[in-house]
């Protein structure tokens, strides 16, 4: 008997999918009503406008003929789009192997597949990324035409765990696929691309608008009421586009349980456990690595293979979390998990489409499946060369970035050394474990006290400090849930149900436990100021002291100020995502451009006054005095300037970074100073 069968499909896994398919079903419908509207304006304008040309056959008659009927065709044209837009996955990024290039991998592909009982992929591909998936091409037919489906294999992952490990997480991706009841996930996929192009995809169509307008000044009249029909239907259908998503979210939740416990049938619980409490942890380590040479753009550096340096830096912060290592590989527990995250609350809102790694592998445990495990032997062994297959993704990777000069590869050694420089540069002393990493130092206030430094800074303090940072975040989350109508109904909170109208109750009881910490932590903020104003006052240091604390407060204060200015900015762009005719995109242009002038004296701040100009790195300058250096102009019709756009928007991204900058490196400094004392 195969043993895929003796997984049974919980109940609230048929639910949940019964559920969904009630949400398709509903989109089909209210579709179909606008398709049938659209056909019925579409008839009505045809007669008004057989009645205008009637009238007498002329030039005026006919544009008032042809723009009448626009409307209708233009909303048709604007509800069938989608069938003609086809999803293609980008390869360029990825590298194809065959059973001859790794026959061992593809063998132990072939073995999961048999156990799972699914079909062999179509093509397997690798990546750079710490992850595993199938995927396929898609289009609106596709989900009435079997696709064989495709797996991608990422190096990162590989990487980073053991040989059984990697078995658990390729049987927990062909898990989604082993079941009839899994075809459901397929078509809420398609139905959602369906969502999106008739929401967000609209490029093409503005095009269509800007052309069609542009034939006479009156069509641009006619031209605006088809815009304004489409955003209406546009809003019908984003309530659509979230009912569906409420609905197939939860069931996405269910239909992880299940893959789990197809992987653990096939590999046993334990190596999927393990690589999910790792896989953080991992992750980080590569983005960690892509940050580094990311900053090393300016000096064209680059790796022979990424993936050396990956394992490198998870050591690293495994060893700055004091985290054990079993069979070469850091562990992870539960507990680690949670040490930095004190959050009680649950909400299974929106974007809520996978449990925790904390449920999973408690479900996992609570399978009770063994298989023999051999934790020992890394999933690079798969791979006939792992180590000439990751050089060439690294190459690939590299292939993308455009430098200005000939690159310099650095070797693992010289990767190592100026990575452990930038991580110092880029982190707090140690010796505050961590207490500061979301709070702020704060100023004496003359009130003499005797302080001992071994009080400062204990396990208790710290576990006090990131309580009040999870009931700030929660009290937040509540307050949001209180204020709004949305399709949360029920929430969970240190394991206990609540209906989602009892917020206000339970936020009265969480803000009072807020404060009481709060005003134990501003006691012992006050002891650590009054410790190191103590030890700056014997040394002769205040006035260094007081200037650090200075620089501090000018920043908060000002970022403050200019993050306010920075979202008004935001807001006024905000219709460059909406599909409008050219006459009112020019109209908002203008609006936007006088809030850019002045942005733009914000962003000259930071980039002359003191104390910010000297704390920016040498790329922030460069994307500064590029956007700085002239004005330009985003839109000329029938389009937007993409590359003006470019600028505008690499600035913008950068500003909120900068910020950050500005509050670490005054925190850093003032915290490097209190560690020298």
């Amino acid at each position: 008997m195969n043993q895929m069968n003796q997984i049974q499909i919980s109940e609230g896994f048929k639910r949940k999918a019964i559920e969904t398919i009630f949400a398709i079903i509903l989109f089909i419908i209210i579709y179909l009503l606008l398709v049938f509207l659209a056909l019925g304006l579409t008839f009505l304008c045809a007669y008004l406008a057989y009645l205008v040309v009637s009238l007498g056959l002329n030039f005026i008659t006919i544009i008032i003929g042809l723009g009448l009927l626009s409307i209708g065709v233009l909303q048709l044209i604007f509800l069938i789009k989608f069938m003609f837009k086809k999803h293609v996955n980008d390869l360029s990024e990825y590298i194809e192997i065959t059973e001859v290039d790794e026959p061992e991998l593809f063998q132990f592909i072939k073995e999961i597949v048999e156990e799972v009982d699914t079909q062999f992929p179509k093509r397997i591909f690798l990546s750079s990324e710490v992850n595993a998936s199938v995927f396929y091409d898609s289009s609106f037919w596709s989900m009435f035409l079997p696709i064989k489906k495709n797996l991608l294999i990422g190096i990162g992952l590989v990487n980073t765990i053991n040989r059984d490990e990697l078995k658990a997480i390729l049987a927990h991706e062909f898990g989604h696929f082993s079941q009839r009841s899994m075809k459901v996930g397929s078509y809420v996929y398609n139905v959602n691309r369906v969502l999106y192009n008739l929401l967000y995809d609209t490029e093409g169509y503005n095009e269509i608008l800007g052309k069609w307008s542009s034939v006479h000044g009156f069509m641009g009249f006619f031209v605006n009421i088809a815009a304004e029909i489409a955003s209406i239907i546009q809003k019908i259908l984003k309530w659509v586009y979230d009912f569906i998503n409420a609905s197939h979210n939860s069931l996405s939740r269910e239909m992880e349980f299940h893959a789990d416990e197809v992987a653990a049938h096939v590999a046993g619980y334990k190596p999927l456990a393990d690589s999910l409490l790792r896989m953080d942890l991992a992750n980080t380590s590569y983005s960690e690595v892509l940050n580094f040479y990311q900053n090393k753009l300016s000096e064209c550096k680059t790796s022979y293979n990424l993936f050396p340096n990956q394992f490198f830096v998870m050591e690293h912060l495994a060893t700055m979390h004091d985290l054990p290592k079993v069979n070469q590989l850091p562990s992870v527990s539960i507990e680690h998990l949670n040490l930095y995250n004190k959050s009680k609350l649950n909400m299974f809102q929106q974007w809520a489409t996978h449990p925790s790694v904390e449920d999973r592998v408690k479900a996992l445990e609570k399978t009770g499946i063994h298989k023999p495990y051999f934790p020992e032997i890394p999933a690079a062994s798969l791979f006939s060369n792992f180590k000439n297959t990751s050089e060439a993704i690294t190459v690939k990777i590299f292939q993308k970035v455009t430098y200005a000069n000939p690159t310099i590869p650095l070797s693992t050694a010289e990767f190592e050394k100026e990575y452990l420089v930038e991580f110092d540069k880029n982190s707090l002393p140690k010796i505050f474990n961590n207490y500061f990493n979301a709070r702020l130092p704060i100023v004496y206030n003359n009130d003499p006290k005797e302080v001992q430094r071994e009080q400062l800074f204990s396990e208790s303090i710290i576990d006090l400090a990131y309580t009040q940072s999870a009931l700030e975040s929660d009290i937040s989350q509540l307050k949001a849930l209180s204020d709004n109508n949305n399709s949360i109904k029920t929430f969970d909170y240190d394991g206990s149900r609540y209906a989602a109208n009892d917020a206000p109750i339970l936020l009265v009881r969480l803000e009072k436990e807020l404060q009481e910490i709060q005003e134990k932590l501003n006691v012992h903020d006050q002891l650590i100021a009054t410790y190191f104003y103590q030890k700056a006052s014997e040394q002769n240091k205040l006035e260094t002291l007081n200037g650090l604390h200075q620089q501090l407060a000018s920043i908060e204060q000002t970022s403050e100020v200019q993050w306010k200015n920075y979202l008004s900015f935001h807001e006024a762009g905000s219709f460059m995502n909406e599909t409008l005719a050219y006459d009112i995109i020019a109209k908002r242009m203008e609006t936007f451009k006088k809030e850019e002038e002045k942005w733009k004296t914000d962003v000259n701040t930071i980039y002359t006054q003191e104390p910010f100009c000297h704390m920016l790195l040498t790329e922030h300058i460069e994307i500064i005095e590029n956007y700085l250096q002239k004005d330009r102009t985003y839109f000329e019709q029938p389009h937007y300037n993409n590359a003006a756009l470019q600028v505008l928007w690499d600035t913008m991204n950068l500003y909120g970074s900068i910020w950050l900058h500005f509050k670490f490196q005054g925190k850093k400094q003032l915290l490097q100073f209190y560690a020298e004392l």
